[in-house]
């Protein structure tokens, strides 16, 4: 008798192992999905981020340049005397920056002293100057 009630006490032991090995199994399995599921909605939201900070980054981007077009267009309408450097090929324009940024401070023949090296630009000025060009205007007299 006290090896009958032992064989159906080792056997009803047995069937809790294993019961209890199936829920470890089973919590094991459930853990692994959620951790999967998790790693999935991070792995979401750190792509939702970065699309997020690009979006952003070329929105500001986009502001700058915007500003910044607005601020030349400013610039270029308020200075009625800008010019880019190809302009200073012509005598025209070297006597109208001469006039602009020394006004009344050069004579003509400082002028022409400046100018020896361009010696073409010197005697285009000559003509300019007679004919009430910038220079003759801001009262520089030859």
């Amino acid at each position: 008798m006290l090896g009958a009630d032992f064989k159906e006490g080792l056997k009803t032991f047995a069937e809790v192992y294993r019961q209890i090995e199936q829920v470890k199994v089973e919590n094991t399995r459930e853990l692994e999905m959620q951790k999967m599921r998790l790693q999935q909605e991070i792995e979401k939201d750190r792509r939702q981020s970065d699309l997020a900070r690009q979006e952003l980054e070329i929105t500001v981007q986009m502001k700058l340049a915007e500003m910044l077009s607005k601020k030349k267009r400013k610039r270029s309408s308020r200075s009625d005397h800008s010019f880019s450097g190809s302009d200073y090929n012509s005598s025209e324009c070297f006597a109208h920056f001469l006039n602009i940024r020394f006004k009344k401070l050069f004579s003509v023949s400082l002028a022409r002293v400046l100018l020896a090296p361009h010696a073409e630009v010197a005697l285009d000025l000559d003509p300019l100057l007679s004919h009430g060009a910038p220079l003759h205007d801001a009262g520089v007299v030859k």
